[in-house]
């Protein structure tokens, strides 16, 4: 979407949950959470949570391309894009 909050366009559908996106520097990709995994088998040996745990996935800015980054078996909900080098 614009600045102005007009032009909004929907990404993704997926079946899970996704949320949390963040734009990288160059707004070429997006990081965001998404449940679209499913339940990871390590969850009922820890709570009793009734959703399936996130993971952090890239994708364009087009939603074309999109890759899964982590794969643990906790809950992965916030990315945080932060640029490296000339620091």
């Amino acid at each position: 979407m614009k600045p102005d909050g007009s032009e909004v366009k929907r990404l993704l559908a997926s079946p899970g949950t996704d949320g949390h996106a963040t734009w990288t520097a160059d707004g070429r990709h997006i990081l965001f959470m998404s449940t679209r995994v499913g339940f990871k088998d390590e969850r009922v040996m820890y709570d009793n949570s009734p959703q399936p745990y996130a993971q952090i996935f890239i994708m364009d800015s087009d939603a074309s391309h999109i890759r899964q980054l982590t794969e643990s078996r906790w809950e992965d909900s916030m990315p945080l894009y932060v640029p490296t080098g000339g620091y």
